[in-house]
């Protein structure tokens, strides 16, 4: 695989296969993708796959891409995080996050009905951010135009991750103090 993938960069070809398949059993294995596993996922796409380079090229979150596994991706973070929010434990990676990024039509129809179950707990504890939650569900809900794929492809798969990673990353970006403000103003 080593010398396979330094062949592709002195040769400037495609990554190997070996690579990407390796990355994605890890993910799949551990359900956590960090920053390495997102830039070998991104870079395999890009040197592979370069008619889908313009959905996975931002190092940030690309909300302007309606590309369905990304918005996929960044809509189960959302549920993750509204579930997080909601009951305060993480569950549901655990259980939904393969089968999510493999099977979206199976999974996401369960995902949105826990979603909603837990969107009502954050509303009794947290309506401002209740209302936040319901806003981005609704802006992503909005990017998906078709029925929901019954299967991903590896690579799609692999374009669902980052979207995911990006989201999630985006929860933690430093809020501007106008954000916070209207979110504090919510909450009252």
């Amino acid at each position: 695989l080593v010398g396979a993938l330094m062949r592709s960069i002195l040769e400037d070809g495609r990554y190997p296969a070996g690579l990407y398949s390796h990355i994605m059993l890890r993910i799949h294995s551990e359900r956590t993708i960090n920053r390495n596993r997102a830039a070998v996922l991104k870079a395999y796409i890009i040197k592979n796959y370069p008619e889908k380079e313009e959905v996975v090229n931002s190092m940030k979150l690309n909300e302007d891409t309606e590309y369905m596994p990304y918005v996929l991706g960044r809509l189960f973070a959302e549920f993750e995080d509204i579930q997080r929010n909601a009951i305060k434990k993480e569950t549901l990676r655990e259980r939904y996050f393969n089968a999510a990024s493999s099977t979206p039509a199976v999974i996401f129809p369960q995902l949105t009905k826990l979603s909603n179950s837990h969107m009502r707990v954050l509303g009794r504890e947290n309506k401002g951010l209740q209302v936040k939650k319901d806003k981005e569900l609704g802006a992503l809900f909005d990017k998906i135009h078709a029925n929901l794929p019954l299967r991903l492809s590896l690579e799609d798969q692999g374009i669902f991750m980052i979207g995911y990673y990006h989201q999630k990353q985006k929860f933690y970006e430093k809020k501007n103090n106008s954000e916070s403000e209207i979110e504090d103003k919510q909450e009252v």
